[in-house]
């Protein structure tokens, strides 16, 4: 009855030891969220700060693109300097605000993009916190249960061996009462007959 207490006891001890290591690890995963999001959220700063310079190259590059039309639409079509500002200057500005603007393109989605992984890991890490309240708590209530029905199975075993005994010394007592009686009933008709006899 003992070494059954001692076994389930132990099988507790075990599933604490397992369920101690899950935790660790879900910890340690939450915390390595933790340092993504900070590094993350640095990422996105500087993303911010390319955008509003990105932002405002674009709008000087139009500015100078809007000067420029302006200046090749005062000259005579077959000016020169017109030709100059149209394919030297106009052309490659166009160029190089259309890049302008990809890289914005790419740079606004890097920050959406962290943006999401941002709030991902921080419903992960809620996540964690969750599993391991619930998950602490349904042990505990698991180890109370079970501990409890075992100290049932103690008592019952015991009242169980306790019956047993009872019973076993009770049909002892009954045969050895009837076996005394028999001899007392031989012993008596043993002695009646020697009286009888003398």
């Amino acid at each position: 009855m003992t070494a059954a207490c001692s076994a389930i006891s132990k099988k507790f001890e075990n599933a604490q030891q397992a369920l101690d290591a899950i935790i660790d690890d879900l910890t340690g995963g939450r915390d390595m969220l933790y340092r993504d999001n900070l590094t993350l959220s640095d990422d996105q700063q500087a993303l911010n700060k390319i955008l509003a310079e990105l932002d405002r190259q674009i709008a000087l590059g139009r500015l100078i693109d809007h000067r420029l039309q302006e200046e090749i639409a005062a000259r005579d079509p077959d000016d020169p300097r017109r030709h100059f500002l149209e394919e030297e200057l106009l052309f490659p500005l166009r160029q190089r605000i259309v890049d302008l603007q990809q890289q914005l393109a790419v740079s606004q989605q890097g920050v959406l993009a962290l943006e999401v992984i941002i709030r991902n890991n921080r419903e992960l890490m809620r996540g964690v916190d969750r599993a391991i309240n619930v998950t602490v708590s349904a042990l505990t209530v698991a180890v109370t249960v079970a501990m409890a029905m075992a100290n049932q199975r103690l008592v019952l075993d015991r009242i169980e061996a306790l019956n047993t005994t009872t019973s076993q010394m009770i049909g002892g007592t009954a045969k050895a009462l009837r076996q005394q009686g028999v001899d007392i009933q031989k012993r008596a008709s043993l002695c009646d007959a020697r009286h009888a006899s003398a």
